[in-house]
């Protein structure tokens, strides 16, 4: 499996097409996503509500927000470390506002 490499004219054309896009740190391979729209979002949590519809969540979330590398190139990557799979689903949702860390004081 081909590293594909992050240059910065993919970056441009990247930013171009999708406004703010983030790259994935701490791992191996070039992923740069973005963040989900209201619409995808709610899609997603209403499907991982199901948990037999849970990997049919984390597809359209990876669909909807992967930018790079290319669709066929992803699938690759993921069958060859499907670990990637749970991780940037983690770092879209952060996108998206979840909080893993956030506590309520009292008042």
């Amino acid at each position: 499996m081909e590293n594909q490499k992050l240059t910065p004219e993919i970056i441009d054309a990247l930013k171009t097409e999708h406004g703010e896009i983030s790259q994935i740190e701490g791992i191996e391979h070039d992923v740069v996503i973005k963040a989900p729209t209201p619409a995808q979002y709610r899609r997603f949590m209403d499907l991982s509500s199901d948990m037999k519809k849970r990997e049919k969540a984390k597809d359209a979330l990876l669909g909807d927000c992967v930018v790079f590398p290319e669709t066929a190139a992803f699938a690759e990557l993921t069958d060859a470390k499907p670990g990637y799979r749970e991780t940037i689903t983690n770092v879209i949702l952060e996108l998206s506002g979840i909080v893993q860390d956030a506590t309520a004081k009292k008042l």
